[in-house]
């Protein structure tokens, strides 16, 4: 029976050796860390809203019906709409580089121009 017992541990010992860290450690990703800078960051549909009120306009996007038009036209784009944001002091300077959060807005955009 010691044996046994002996060969088990063995056994579990050697194919847990050769185990690859992302089995291992199942949670490995976490999205709630990396996303943890953006987490007091102005939700993208909020920028899209604000800007589409005019409170970007002393940065040179216009609102209203303008604004749904300048988007239209290529005149705005959601990096645009980062980048002011970022000049208005809503956003911090990383929000420029974050490919995610700009696709965010971008999304936010197109919801937006379908909807109005």
């Amino acid at each position: 029976m010691k044996r046994f017992v002996l060969a088990g541990f063995a056994t579990l010992a050697l194919s847990s050796a050769g185990m690859p860290a992302t089995q291992a450690n199942p949670v490995s990703y976490r999205p709630d860390v990396v996303r943890q800078n953006t987490a007091n960051w102005i939700a993208p549909d909020t920028i899209v809203t604000m800007a589409q009120r005019g409170q970007l306009k002393a940065q040179g996007i216009s609102g209203g019906l303008q604004f749904t038009s300048d988007y239209v036209f290529g005149r705005v784009t959601a990096q645009t709409l980062v980048q002011r944001a970022v000049e208005a002091g809503m956003l911090p300077e990383s929000a420029k580089r974050d490919r995610g959060y700009v696709h965010a807005v971008e999304s936010a955009l197109d919801t937006h121009l379908r909807l109005n």
